[in-house]
């Protein structure tokens, strides 16, 4: 006999119908110790006699005590954290999960976890929609913005390899560097991830589906006959982590209220490490007005300047550099961070292009206009340059139009 049809066996959903409660309280029962359970294919199984149990004991009436007893828990639908079991309505609709959701998502109708969503899909061609009526400036794609991510820090570390040697931005002496790998260091903010998830492990499927907010940093020491202080070389992509968990694309770019307080950290970080940095901090869905008046500002001497930081916006929507070109030393060192060149472009739309294949065994050009952030004109040659390869073939669908098609 399986647990499902032993009688005696009863499941979340059947033990919070006998004590008239939700199911939620059901699992703080557990997860306090107060009510035995069995965990058999990712689906809990209580014991009646242990039901019973509790029903007698009068242990129903509330969850505040487990509520302290399980800690800081989030909403699984907005992220919010939930400090007090009131602000909890119920679990997740679907079967198998724990997820809590926030007593203002449900009223708002929300019954799943942003990973369980039903609608979720339905909510990016509504998003897709509105973007097509200019109710959104950008929409991109989690998936897409983890490709920018990876693309633009693979530029970057290219970039630099390639450079042999640079003029120090304070001493103006010349620094030449033999092994730019002995000076790299990287990260990301994958904790940060975590903890918005409210998850202990991170599996490859979801490192795959988002941005990680990565960075690449080298350190160049000064020489022994050198005055300055080390030079520090930095490239960080920054995305909206929140909103791409919850709804899985964003739809904002980057505004003045992102920028400010990594400016603020920058700098702190700039005198705390006492290096000289030049920095450029690049947006997956890019930069909004606001936060590029910051960096070039309309009145002269009102762009932000500190004397040991010199910072770059890169725009990875439309594939801009945004500096002040005012500042001498900006101007000299935008050459770190230039734009791709044609052939590095249409490279990167390709590896778009090869993301959507692997959920698809044709791709529409059509469809991937719709998709993917690049012009039809761009996508054309990309669609052209892939057939070339042999790997994929270029065929007319009736009534769709061009598609590739895996070989």
């Amino acid at each position: 006999m399986t647990p499902q049809t032993d009688p005696d066996l009863l499941k979340i959903g059947d033990a919070a119908e006998i004590l008239g409660v939700t199911r939620r309280t059901i699992y703080r029962r557990i997860w306090s110790g107060d009510l035995p359970a069995s965990k058999v294919g990712g689906l809990y199984f209580i014991r009646r006699a242990d039901l019973d149990a509790l029903l007698v004991r009068g242990r129903t009436a509330t969850a505040q005590s487990a509520a302290q007893t399980a800690g800081n828990l989030k909403c699984g639908r907005c992220l919010r954290l939930l400090e007090r079991d009131d602000q909890i309505s119920d679990l997740c609709q679907a079967e198998t999960c724990e997820a809590l959701i926030c007593e203002d998502c449900w009223q708002a109708g929300e019954r799943y976890c942003s990973r369980h969503d039903p609608q979720r899909n339905a909510k990016l061609d509504q998003a897709r929609a509105a973007l097509q009526r200019g109710e959104f400036p950008v929409l991109v794609r989690g998936s897409e913005a983890h490709l920018r991510e990876i693309n633009f820090l693979q530029r970057l570390q290219s970039r630099i390899q390639h450079i042999d040697t640079l003029i120090h931005p304070l001493t103006e002496e010349a620094l030449t560097v033999v092994d730019w790998e002995t000076c790299r260091q990287s990260g990301d903010e994958r904790l940060q991830i975590m903890k918005l998830l409210g998850k202990m492990v991170l599996d490859g499927d979801t490192i795959a589906s988002v941005p990680l907010n990565a960075w690449l940093r080298w350190d160049l020491p000064a020489a022994k006959d050198q005055q300055g202080k080390p030079l520090r070389i930095e490239g960080q992509v920054l995305s909206h982590l929140a909103q791409i968990l919850r709804e899985g694309y964003d739809t904002r770019p980057l505004d003045a209220e992102s920028l400010q307080p990594r400016l603020a950290k920058l700098s702190e970080q700039t005198g705390r490490d006492a290096v000289v940095s030049i920095i450029v901090l690049a947006a997956t869905s890019g930069w909004a007005p606001d936060a590029r008046q910051i960096i070039v500002a309309e009145r002269p001497g009102s762009a932000f300047a500190h004397p040991a930081l010199l910072v770059y916006l890169f725009d990875l929507q439309t594939r801009e550099l945004i500096y002040n070109p005012q500042d001498e030393r900006l101007r000299g060192y935008a050459d770190l961070f230039s734009v791709p060149r044609p052939a590095e472009g249409l490279a990167t739309i390709i590896q778009a292009i090869e993301a959507e294949l692997t959920r698809y065994d044709s791709l529409s050009l059509q469809y991937a206009v719709e998709v993917l952030p690049y012009s039809s004109t761009l996508l054309h040659q990309a669609f052209v340059r892939m057939a070339e390869s042999g790997k994929y073939a270029l065929t007319q669908v009736p009534g769709i139009g061009e598609a590739l098609v895996s070989v």
